[in-house]
């Protein structure tokens, strides 16, 4: 069955609903200007809480998951870092502490184009678009969406361990990802020029 949860409304700004998460039965919706909902009691009687992040649209975070090593959120920054003295080209992953309601102050992940070097030969430009964390090996999934479409999997402790570029023709607009209980890997990817968008399967091996 379906149903229509009301969580924001404005007249003045676009609500651009950019990553949905669950943790401890609790769904977390993240605003591209940096505002977190809390939607409790979704399956019921919903209780919305919107909460301030700090997070800014210049930021514009994108990516939304429960880490279940550290039982905190990640938020994935598609542009501004919002690290004093970082190159623009940085881009930034933080905690989100689900107990206290509060972004942890410096990133749990820092993502620089030098960083790929070493595993392609070039630097790449790296936006994120969608976050998730593998439930067997922990490794953090992170897609990238704009000049590079690609995907980045880096060890839990924040090291890149590979990178491998998508279909342009199949992701045309990689921006969703998620993994099944038995590591299963789900990609979803807008569709452009009036065609519908895909959800690809991978199974883990």
């Amino acid at each position: 069955m379906e149903k229509t949860i009301s969580f924001y409304s404005s007249q003045k700004e676009k609500t651009d609903i950019e990553d949905v998460t669950i943790a401890d039965n609790v769904v977390y919706a993240l605003w591209s200007r940096g505002t977190l909902f809390r939607i409790a009691g979704w399956q019921d009687k919903p209780v919305v809480e919107a909460i301030n992040t700090g997070l800014k649209k210049e930021n514009n975070p994108e990516g939304l998951c429960y880490d279940p090593v550290t039982q905190k959120l990640l938020i994935a920054c598609k542009d501004d870092a919002g690290i004093a003295g970082e190159k623009k080209s940085a881009k930034a992953v933080y905690g989100f502490d689900i107990a206290a309601m509060k972004l942890l102050p410096s990133p749990v992940l820092i993502i620089q184009k030098k960083d790929f070097e070493p595993i392609t030969g070039n630097k790449i430009s790296f936006n994120p678009s969608a976050i998730a964390v593998h439930p067997v090996t922990h490794d953090i999934y992170i897609l990238t969406t704009r000049d590079n479409k690609g995907m980045a999997i880096f060890s839990h402790d924040g090291v890149l361990k590979s990178y491998q570029e998508t279909d342009k023709n199949l992701m045309p607009q990689p921006e969703g990802i998620c993994f099944s209980p038995d590591g299963k890997l789900f990609i979803s990817s807008e569709g452009k020029q009036g065609q519908p968008g895909n959800l690809f399967e991978f199974n883990f091996r």
